[in-house]
């Protein structure tokens, strides 16, 4: 697991962080085989855009009849913020969720993007569930959490991915906030959630199973304190 020490706004705008992710990606795959993008909040959103960025950089590449270029095995994206119009539906019902208000996805948009006009962007890299092709895109993972203003985000990309003939596994906890992943060893579901994503992480890189459905009601405590 690479953890990537991407440039941060507001000191660095869109695309620095991006264009770091880029890079990481290309060592990464300069030397292994399989590489997955993912991340959960912005992250997702970095982890959405990469893909995006790398499918389009790719055609470019073979319309120069140059070799292929590696692709992102697949996309995990949890509760990404993707670049929804925050109005209505969940960014109205969950307006004042804890860890993550509406107000704040706003704000911090207009950080990420250094002006506050992000909200009517048409690029693709900066708000990907705007992007009008999402064709070719690796298979994606996506989790979303019901009590989250950003809810709405992942459950529209996965349906436009699925639309688009992505392949899309999608989870949705109605009783958890965002950022919930942190309280996994507090949670049960959190926990769920988390080893959920492990063995949608395994099937997509047609691995042997790390946890195996039928095992998870015999885990006791060891076993969650290990994974």
């Amino acid at each position: 697991v690479v953890a990537v020490d991407y440039r941060l706004a507001p000191e660095h705008t869109h695309p620095a962080a991006l264009d770091d992710a880029e890079a990481a990606f290309d060592a990464m795959s300069a030397e292994y085989e399989t590489v997955i993008v993912g991340g959960d909040s912005a992250g997702g959103q970095l982890a959405a855009a990469l893909c995006l960025r790398l499918r389009d950089r790719a055609a470019a590449r073979s319309r120069d009849t140059a070799p292929a270029m590696a692709q992102p095995a697949a996309q995990l994206l949890i509760y990404p913020a993707l670049g929804a119009t925050p109005k209505g539906g969940s960014y109205a019902s969950n307006a004042h969720a804890p860890g993550l208000t509406t107000a704040d996805v706003s704000y911090y948009w207009t950080h990420y993007a250094g002006h506050s006009a992000w909200a009517t962007s048409d690029d693709e890299t900066l708000t990907p569930l705007r992007a009008e092709n999402l064709r070719d895109l690796p298979p994606a993972i996506i989790i979303s959490a019901g009590l989250d203003p950003l809810r709405d985000d992942a459950t529209l990309f996965a349906t436009r991915l699925t639309e688009a003939g992505v392949a899309v596994a999608w989870r949705n906890d109605p009783q958890l906030v965002h950022g919930h992943l942190r309280a996994r060893h507090m949670s049960n579901t959190a926990m769920e959630c988390f080893l959920w994503i492990c063995r949608a992480l395994a099937d997509v890189v047609n691995q042997p199973m790390l946890l195996r459905i039928d095992e998870i009601d015999e885990l006791d405590d060891d076993d969650i304190a290990e994974i």
